[in-house]
C-alpha cells in the first residue's frame, strides 16, 4: 500500500481535544499541569528524572536534556500540554525527539525565545543531500525537532530557530496535523522544515531567511527553506521568505516531491527558486496569490499521469518578477491571470522553458496573463512538447538590454503543430521588430485572431480573424503576498495595506519597469517586522 493510499483513521494518537493553555499555577484534575515552563519545572518532573536543572536563558549551557526530559515525561500523561520556552536564548547539543500526540510547544515569540545549536552539535554536510524519496537517508539527527511518526497534531510557534552548521530546524516523518506559525526560521544547511510522509500541515506566518541551502558548492543539489516529500491535503501560506545578500550559494523557497491536494499561496519569496517540484506525479497543486521573485520548477519527468478528474498544477493570480518564471514540462497544467513584471536590465530567460526531452505531452494551457518586457522570448521547448495552448494574453514587449531579435515562441520543429494552438493574444513589440516563430516549421501550429503590432514575420502565417475577443478577457486586479501586502493593477504593484497603499510601478503599458523601489520598501517592511 502507499502513503497516498493510507486512509486518515490509520493514524494513531490522534485526540479531537484541543490543547487547552492554563497559567502556570492551574491543575488538571489529576495534578497534571497543563502548561510547563521549562524554567520552572513541577516538581513531578524533577520526581521522575531525579537530578534534573531547570533550563536556564542566556548561560550558554546546554538546554537539550531538560527539554528532552520535559517531552519524555508529557509523552507519559494523560493531558494535552503545553510546553512554555519564554523569553531568552537556549542552546541545543542534540537533537530534540517529539514522540507523542496532541503537543504544543511555544515560545514568547520571534527573536524573543531564540532556540540554536551548541557549538557540540556540528553535523556539516554529511548525509547530504538526502535521498529525496528515500525516510532512512534523511539524517534525523541534523535537526533541532525530529516528530516521530506518532507525534500528530503537533504545533510548534512563536520563536527564533536557527543552526547554520546542522541540516535543519524540524523534521517530520510519517505523520499528521502539523502546525508550524509564527516562527522565524535563519539560516541551516539543507532544509529548516523537512517533512517525509506528511498529511493535513499548516506552515503559515512564519520567516524564512537563508534557511534552505546547497549539498556543496555552486553546482550541489540544492534542499528548500520548505522541502517536502510526499505531502498531501495541506497548505503552506503567509510565510516571507528570503536570501539576504552576503550568502553565498543557492537558496530555494518551497522544495518538494509528489504533492497531492496542497495549496501554496499568499507567500513572498525571494529566492534563486521560488518553488520547485521537479519530478512526476503531482496532483491538484494550487499555487495562487503570491509575489514571486525567483521561478517556479516543475521540470524534467513531468509526466506522471494527468489526474481524470482535475489538475496536477493550477498556478494563478501570482506576481512574477524573473524573466526566466516557469521551468517546464509538466501534464495537465493550468496558468491563468497572472501578471509577468520583468526588469529590462535583466532580461536571460524565457518566460517558460522547457530543457531536452520529457515525457510530459501536456496539456498545457496559458491564458488570460499580463507580460511585460519579456527576455529571451515567451515560450521554448528544446523537446517536443505537445498539447500547448497560449491564448487571450496580453504581452508587451519592450527594447531590453541585450537586444533581443530571436522568435517569441520556440518549439521543436517535430512537434505535433496541430496540437499548439496560439490565438487571441495581444502581442505589441516596441523598438526594434521580433518575429514570432524561431524556425519556419513552427509556422503550421495553429495561429488565428491575434492583434500582432510590430511582429517581423507577420506575412509568413496566417493569422485570419475570427471576431472574437482579442487579449484579457477578464481585468488583472488582485492581492498577492504575505497577508495580500501588494495590490497587483494590470502592470502597477501597490504595497501597504489595503487602505494605505504606495505605488511601485508605472501602470502604462509599454513603460520599463524596475523592482529597485518594490525591494527597498519589503525590506523595510521585513526590517520592522523584525523589530516589532
Amino acid at each position: 500500500m502507499f502513503f497516498f493510499d493510507i486512509p486518515v483513521v490509520d493514524f494513531p494518537g490522534i485526540a479531537p481535544i484541543a490543547t487547552v493553555v492554563a497559567r502556570d499555577n492551574q491543575r488538571v484534575a489529576n495534578n497534571v499541569p497543563t502548561t510547563i515552563d521549562i524554567t520552572k519545572l513541577p516538581q513531578a518532573v524533577f520526581v521522575a528524572y531525579p537530578g534534573l536543572d531547570d533550563a536556564v536563558p542566556n548561560d550558554n549551557r546546554d538546554d537539550a536534556d531538560t527539554i528532552q526530559a520535559v517531552l519524555n515525561w508529557v509523552a507519559n500523561q494523560p493531558t494535552n500540554v503545553t510546553i512554555y520556552i519564554p523569553e531568552g536564548v537556549f542552546d541545543l547539543a542534540e537533537t530534540l525527539t517529539v514522540d507523542r500526540a496532541n503537543i504544543t510547544i511555544k515560545g514568547a515569540g520571534t527573536g524573543r525565545t531564540v532556540l540554536q545549536h551548541s557549538n557540540g552539535f556540528k553535523v556539516g554536510t554529511r548525509g547530504l543531500p538526502d535521498g529525496e524519496t528515500v525516510f532512512d537517508s534523511v539524517n534525523q539527527e541534523a535537526y533541532l525537532f525530529t516528530l516521530e511518526p506518532n507525534a500528530n497534531q503537533v504545533t510548534l510557534s512563536n520563536m527564533t530557530l536557527t543552526g547554520p552548521a546542522i541540516h535543519g530546524a524540524v523534521f517530520s516523518g510519517r505523520n499528521q496535523g502539523l502546525l508550524l506559525k509564527n516562527l522565524e526560521f535563519n539560516d541551516f544547511l539543507w532544509s529548516a522544515v523537512r517533512l517525509f510522509e506528511v498529511r493535513d500541515a499548516r506552515i503559515h506566518d512564519n520567516i524564512f531567511v537563508d534557511a534552505g541551502g546547497q549539498a556543496d558548492g555552486d553546482s550541489g543539489v540544492t534542499g528548500g527553506s520548505i522541502f517536502a516529500t510526499y505531502l498531501k491535503d495541506s497548505e503552506i501560506y503567509n510565510n516571507r521568505i528570503s536570501k539576504s545578500p552576503e550568502h553565498e550559494g543557492n537558496v530555494y523557497g518551497i522544495k518538494g516531491r509528489e504533492f497531492r491536494n496542497t495549496r501554496i499561496y499568499n507567500n513572498t519569496i525571494k529566492t534563486n527558486f521560488a518553488i520547485e517540484l521537479p519530478f512526476e506525479n503531482d496532483h491538484f497543486v494550487e499555487i495562487d496569490h503570491n509575489y514571486l521573485n525567483g521561478a517556479i520548477s516543475i521540470p524534467k519527468f513531468g509526466g506522471g499521469d494527468t489526474p481524470e478528474d482535475g489538475l496536477s498544477f493550477h498556478i494563478h493570480h501570482n506576481y512574477f518578477t524573473q524573466s526566466y518564471s516557469l521551468e517546464w514540462a509538466r501534464n495537465g497544467a493550468e496558468v491563468n491571470h497572472n501578471v509577468f513584471v520583468f526588469d529590462t536590465d535583466r532580461d536571460h530567460g524565457n518566460l517558460i522553458s522547457n530543457f531536452g526531452t520529457e515525457p510530459a505531452q501536456g496539456p498545457t494551457k496559458f491564458y488570460n496573463n499580463l507580460i511585460l518586457n519579456p527576455g529571451r522570448g515567451l515560450v521554448w521547448h528544446e523537446g517536443v512538447y505537445n498539447n500547448f495552448s497560449f491564448y487571450n494574453n496580453e504581452v508587451i514587449a519592450n527594447p531590453t538590454k541585450t537586444p533581443r531579435t530571436d522568435g517569441l515562441f520556440g518549439f521543436n520543429p517535430k512537434t505535433d503543430f496541430s496540437t499548439i494552438e496560439i490565438r487571441d493574444n495581444l502581442i505589441r513589440v516596441n523598438g526594434t521588430a521580433r518575429p514570432l516563430m524561431r524556425n519556419p516549421a513552427s509556422y503550421r501550429a495553429v495561429i488565428k485572431n491575434n492583434d500582432l503590432i510590430n511582429i517581423a514575420d507577420v506575412n509568413d502565417f496566417e493569422n485570419p480573424n475570427t471576431g472574437a475577443p482579442q487579449g484579457l478577457l477578464e481585468p488583472l486586479s488582485f492581492r498577492v503576498g504575505v497577508n495580500d501586502e501588494f495590490l497587483v493593477d494590470g502592470a502597477e504593484l501597490r504595497a501597504g495595506t489595503n487602505t494605505t497603499e504606495m505605488p511601485i510601478a508605472d501602470s502604462q503599458s509599454g513603460a520599463s519597469w524596475s523592482p529597485t523601489a518594490l525591494l527597498a520598501n519589503w525590506l523595510r517592511q521585513v526590517k520592522q517586522l523584525f523589530q516589532a
